[in-house]
C-alpha cells in the first residue's frame, strides 16, 4: 500500500478531516472570545475594586482626622477635669476662709456688744 493510498484510507476512515478542523478552529475562536469577555469583565471588576480601595483610602483618612479631633477633645476634657480639681480645692479652702472671716466677724461683733452695753470694757 503506497503512502496516498494510506492517507486516503485515513480520510475515509476519519471523515473530512478539513471539516473537523474548521469545527475546531470556530469551537476555539468561540472560546477565545468567551475568554475575552471574561477578561474585559475582569478588568471592570479590578476597575471596581481599584475605586473601592481609593474609597477606602479616603475613609481612612477621614478616621484618622476625627481621631486626631478625639484625642484633641480628650486632652481638653483631661484639662478640664484638672482643673476641676484646682477649684475644687480652691472652693474648700475659700469656704474654711469664709468659716474664718465670719467667726471673726461674730467674735468682733460680741466685743462691739459688750462694748456697747458696758462703756468700760475694753477688750478688742
Amino acid at each position: 500500500m503506497t503512502t496516498d493510498e494510506k492517507f486516503d484510507l485515513l480520510l475515509t476512515k476519519f471523515g473530512n478531516v478539513e471539516e473537523k478542523f474548521d469545527k475546531i478552529d470556530d469551537k476555539f475562536e468561540e472560546i477565545n472570545d468567551r475568554f475575552n469577555k471574561m477578561n474585559d469583565r475582569f478588568d471592570k471588576m479590578d476597575d471596581r475594586f481599584d475605586e473601592m480601595d481609593d474609597r477606602f483610602d479616603k475613609m481612612d483618612d477621614r478616621f484618622d482626622k476625627i481621631e486626631e479631633k478625639v484625642d484633641k477633645i480628650e486632652d481638653r476634657i483631661i484639662g478640664l477635669e484638672k482643673d476641676m480639681i484646682d477649684v475644687k480645692s480652691d472652693l474648700r479652702r475659700l469656704h474654711r476662709d469664709d468659716e474664718f472671716i465670719i467667726n471673726e466677724v461674730e467674735r468682733v461683733h460680741e466685743i462691739l456688744e459688750k462694748h456697747k452695753d458696758n462703756k468700760q470694757v475694753h477688750t478688742a
